[in-house]
């Protein structure tokens, strides 16, 4: 089907309950353990990924469909699973003196670009991403040495995280 363009009807399990699309299927990908379908829904122009392990049927239709001509460079410029066509999450990080040219050389996030390198040695990186997720594992893992600057929704969500991870560890 996906060498072919062809639809399929997939009825996929989620956590609520199991329901029945037609999608355009793009490619099989794997990522962090797991093997996912990469599809469009049907006339749609979002694309979404479903894990192969919670499909439970899926039928090949004989209608035909284009493949988007960015999928490739959209599935390049994404670290992992959170991707989407369009790609207009702007975020400013400060990378600490400690791991700067360490997170630099690596290139963690998607389309990195340093914004300022300070007397310090720490780094102002800007990003823009898909989906908040594509950043979050990431500032996760290098906490103390990373902070988000911008956007304040993001900034706000890591402290409840942090904090709510933290009530935890005292208990």
């Amino acid at each position: 089907a996906i060498e072919r363009r062809r639809l399929v009807r997939l009825t996929y399990n989620s956590e609520e309950k199991a329901k029945t699309y037609t999608v355009e299927p793009l490619k099989l990908l794997f990522c962090e353990g797991y093997w996912y379908l990469v599809s469009r829904l049907s006339g749609m122009e979002w694309i979404f990924k479903n894990r192969l392990d919670r499909i439970e049927k899926i039928q090949v239709l004989e209608e035909t469909f284009k493949a988007p001509k960015n999928l490739n460079k959209i599935l390049r410029d994404s670290p992992g699973i959170w991707f989407t066509e369009k790609r207009d999450k702007k975020v400013l990080l400060k990378i600490d003196s400690e791991i700067a040219e360490a997170f630099m050389a690596r290139g963690h996030l998607p389309l990195q670009k340093v914004r300022a390198r300070r007397k310090d040695g720490s780094v102002v990186l800007e990003t823009t991403l898909c989906h908040y997720m594509e950043a979050i594992p990431v500032i996760y893992r290098f906490i103390p040495f990373i902070t988000v600057l911008s956007p304040n929704d993001l900034a706000e969500s890591v402290r409840r995280n942090i904090a709510a991870y933290m009530k935890r560890l005292k208990k």
